[in-house]
């Protein structure tokens, strides 16, 4: 039912927490000297998790027009599409300061 596809949600938006931080450690090494070989990959790695985030968020919008959910599967989306937010204003931040440095 609904509540391995949370688990799913859940589980895309910890990899893309977990992504951001690993991205956050090759960005530091890209500012102290940067090349365009790094900055493409970082850029599109990036890319790939900001759709994959986009795409869950997708779901959430969709799951949350359900008029079916008790109070608790609400919580639970809300959170989710909370922590997603949050976690692609982070990387689209990152990523501006990523394409701002000059290679």
């Amino acid at each position: 039912g609904s509540n391995s596809l949370m688990e799913r949600i859940h589980e895309q938006i910890k990899k893309g927490e977990l992504a951001l931080f690993y991205l956050q450690e090759q960005i530091n090494h890209f500012e102290e000297k940067p090349t365009k070989e790094m900055k493409d990959k970082i850029v599109a790695e990036m890319d790939t998790i900001i759709a994959m985030i986009d795409g869950v968020r997708g779901v959430l919008d969709r799951l949350m027009q359900r008029k079916d959910l008790d109070i608790f599967e609400q919580y639970n989306l809300e959170m989710a599409k909370k922590s997603g937010d949050i976690l692609e204003r982070d990387l689209k931040k990152e990523e501006a300061r990523v394409k701002k440095i000059e290679v």
